[in-house]
């Protein structure tokens, strides 16, 4: 199954070697009484192709990888396994394989995944994985103090914090404790039940209009040059940061049904 699409995509490598090889000569015998020596047909050489090869390979055992994290994984749980250690337990080179002008048994890698993390392993494993993260994340020693309650128990963490410059007289965490408090709340999250809605929506004011206006303006400056070309937007005004900032709070002052001196007081508070 999965090892078999290494061997349609080496086919397709194949057949698409063939197919240009047929343009090139097609090309040589047309210019035959013009002379020889440059060709508008390039053929891929064999290194590009077995890099090719190689890549896709590598992308493919990437999202076997993946899928089994997902699948082996307790609910509403995350379950980290590491690509090149289980490759190494499987005993699998992807890149000898290779060489050795044969196909990787990707099959047998995803039965070595089943195997090693399906049922009741991989929960386990991920179970251990978020007692780690929680351990290391709260610095928790053998002779730890932890307080309990009736029905809790205490973990206390420190991080850093820095001062915010937008808002005064309110503090922020230090970027240095962002990654490591995202993995505490993963952590502690097992008994998260439902789906996650997310609503995706697109405001007119927002960042993504001024960084498509200086994509559009750099663009069209770029075929100018090069085209000797007179410019599409030369008419057009390029927005500054202050005015997009200002439709983007009038924007999500309509989406909210307030006005915009309420958004932006409520924008102030928030940062």
């Amino acid at each position: 199954m999965f090892t078999n699409l290494v061997h349609l995509f080496k086919t397709a490598q194949d057949a698409a070697e063939r197919a240009y090889g047929s343009v090139l000569a097609a090309e040589k015998e047309a210019f035959a009484d013009l002379g020889g020596g440059y060709t508008a047909m390039n053929t891929r050489s064999s290194y590009a192709a077995e890099r090719e090869l190689q890549e896709f390979c590598s992308r493919l055992v990437g999202r076997l990888v993946m899928e089994a994290s997902r699948k082996f994984a307790p609910r509403s749980g995350r379950l980290d396994i590491d690509k090149d250690a289980e490759l190494k337990r499987f005993g699998l080179n992807v890149g000898k394989v290779l060489e050795a002008r044969k196909l990787p048994d990707l099959d047998g890698f995803w039965q070595h995944l089943e195997k090693t993390y399906s049922g009741d392993a991989g929960r386990e494993v991920a179970f251990s994985q978020a007692a780690r993260a929680i351990i290391d994340g709260f610095w928790l020693k053998p002779d730890s103090q932890i307080k309990r309650t009736s029905s809790a128990a205490v973990l206390e963490k420190r991080v850093s914090s820095e001062v915010s410059f937008r808002s005064s007289g309110k503090r922020r965490i230090h970027y240095g404790s962002t990654q490591n408090l995202a993995l505490m709340r993963r952590a502690l999250r097992w008994n998260r039940k439902g789906v996650l809605k997310v609503e995706y929506f697109h405001l007119p004011g927002s960042i993504d209009v001024y960084q498509d206006q200086m994509v559009a303006h750099k663009r069209d400056a770029t075929r100018a040059g090069l085209d000797w070309t007179t410019p599409e937007l030369e008419d057009e005004t390029l927005l500054h940061m202050d005015s997009l900032l200002d439709r983007f709070v009038d924007d999500l002052a309509l989406l909210a049904d307030a006005t915009a001196g309420e958004m932006r007081k409520l924008l102030k508070e928030a940062a």
